[in-house]
């Protein structure tokens, strides 16, 4: 992969595919920049299903006209990830190993999943000092 490759551009697909547009201003936002000190772990309020051969996010809760989001397989890897709590630079880890990319490939689309989760309610955010407090 070159330099300012995304994942989804080679051959991976987008991350997230919110079916329904939602309101980035609804939900906090992740602090993604500068946030070596938060973590991050996906919400009790979706589900992850594999169906017909689609990752789907499914809101559990939340009364919305189409409740369903398509996950790339990238996103469902993060997804999976997200079941305990990671910072920001092990998610970028994680995807470097698991698809062989660099770190400046990696990055950004962790930042734009975890902007998206936030967007939709599925993530919750802690500083990294709070271990002991599960949500």
């Amino acid at each position: 992969m070159g330099a300012g490759d995304s994942i989804a551009e080679t051959g991976h697909g987008t991350i997230l595919d919110l079916t329904q547009r939602v309101n980035l201003g609804e939900f906090p936002q992740p602090q993604t920049s500068g946030s070596a000190q938060n973590e991050f772990r996906r919400g009790d309020d979706h589900l992850h299903r594999f169906v017909g051969g689609e990752h789907i996010l499914v809101s559990l809760r939340r009364a919305e006209d189409t409740p369903f989001f398509a996950l790339s397989i990238t996103g469902a890897t993060l997804w999976d990830a997200l079941a305990e709590w990671m910072s920001l630079e092990l998610l970028v880890t994680h995807l470097q190993k698991k698809y062989e990319v660099e770190e400046d490939v990696a990055r950004p689309d962790v930042e734009e999943f975890l902007q998206q989760l936030s967007s939709i309610g599925a993530l919750h955010e802690r500083p990294a000092a709070e271990k002991g407090n599960e949500l």
